[in-house]
């Protein structure tokens, strides 16, 4: 919902929503829901909001930590795998690799199963489904759970919310009328908060001392995702420089949460944009749709069509003009990160005394 007289009219829906809301996370403050503790110990990476935050490839960076950090435990990654075409809980991959098609498991599990080969990926509706799985079939001491702050049924060691600090404002009002998912004062459960907008200094303070006032605890953070090198998408591992995107004229198709930021990276890099198209959030486009935009790229005199890691992993490896280039992108940390560290490093201690103390039952 963007700004505007259509506010006044959502205004009562978001404060119903809010109530409801409120009324479900007393309930599990007090203990009148039940929340069920898994075996291996449990990182939850969120956010208060809907839409794209970051959440997926900060998991996949938590994921690189910790099997560089504690190779001896085994981690598996639980995703309810949002735009998914199945249901149940399933192994997206194994440690020999991917077993279900991005349409079956979700684009999301399937970017962290290609990124992560050996670490088996999961999808459940019910998270504690998917955790039981990953403990009982490939032994996980360790399990990353991808998008569950409201998740509540199932408890967790260390809990992690993303916020993007530049936002607009009507975004931070409650569903349906802006796209918080529950009211501020979820914070107070988080032990990490990080600020991934990359906003100037003075808000990030403003927003720091916000967080304060909820979770005067947690560890506060910055780090975002940034550009790392474009590939080309076929069968061979061919990479290229960003700087191949200076003044070349250029095609973007993506299907993400926010677009826009999609297209200012490729434009920041020095690309000419000449097409831009915006799909839904977790949208599978047809061969015949994929071909047309190709088409279209080519006529407007188009020397590549980019699209996101996410978007790669639902494009079949076509051939014709003009090619497909993949803008794979990283996690970058920035102030506080020690402070990351040291929770990570606390975590890992927990799951090795978990396991020694489920070894020695």
């Amino acid at each position: 919902m963007k700004p505007g007289g259509g506010w006044a009219l959502l205004a009562p829906l978001a404060l119903g929503y809010g109530a409801a809301v409120s009324l479900r996370n007393t309930l599990y403050d007090k203990g009148l829901l039940p929340v069920q503790a898994p075996g291996p110990a449990v990182l939850s990476v969120g956010n208060l909001a809907a839409g794209g935050s970051g959440k997926t490839p900060l998991t996949l960076a938590f994921a690189h930590w910790l099997a560089k950090r504690a190779p001896e435990l085994p981690l598996a990654i639980v995703s309810r795998g949002y735009g998914r075409r199945s249901h149940g809980v399933l192994v997206v991959a194994d440690e020999l690799g991917m077993i279900l098609s991005p349409e079956e498991g979700g684009d999301e599990p399937a970017l962290l199963a290609k990124e992560l080969p050996g670490v088996p990926v999961i999808v459940a509706e019910r998270r504690v489904e998917g955790i039981r799985t990953a403990a009982e079939r490939f032994g996980a001491r360790i399990v990353l759970l991808d998008d569950a702050f409201q998740h509540r049924a199932v408890g967790r060691d260390l809990d992690v919310v993303l916020l993007d600090e530049t936002a607009p404002a009507w975004s931070w009002r409650l569903l349906p009328a802006g796209r918080l998912r529950e009211p501020a004062g979820g914070l107070r459960r988080a032990q990490l908060v990080i600020l991934s907008g990359g906003g100037p200094a003075a808000l990030r303070r403003r927003v720091r001392e916000w967080i304060g006032g909820y979770a005067p605890e947690a560890v506060v953070a910055e780090g975002s995702l940034g550009p790392r090198r474009l590939r080309v998408h076929g069968g061979e591992e061919l990479y290229l420089p960003l700087e191949r995107l200076r003044g070349l004229p250029v095609a973007a198709v993506c299907g993400i949460a926010r677009p826009e930021r999609f297209f200012h990276t490729l434009e920041a890099l020095g690309a000419s944009l000449i097409r831009r198209r915006a799909l839904r959030d977790h949208a599978y486009p047809s061969t015949a749709e994929r071909m047309k935009w190709k088409n279209d790229a080519r006529r407007a005199g188009a020397k590549a069509l980019v699209v996101t890691e996410k978007d790669a992993v639902k494009w079949p490896m076509e051939e014709g003009e003009p090619p497909v280039w993949v803008l794979e992108t990283e996690w970058r940390w920035g102030a506080g990160r020690e402070g990351v560290d040291d929770l990570l490093e606390r975590f890992v201690e927990t799951a090795r005394r978990r396991g020694t103390l489920h070894n020695d039952k």
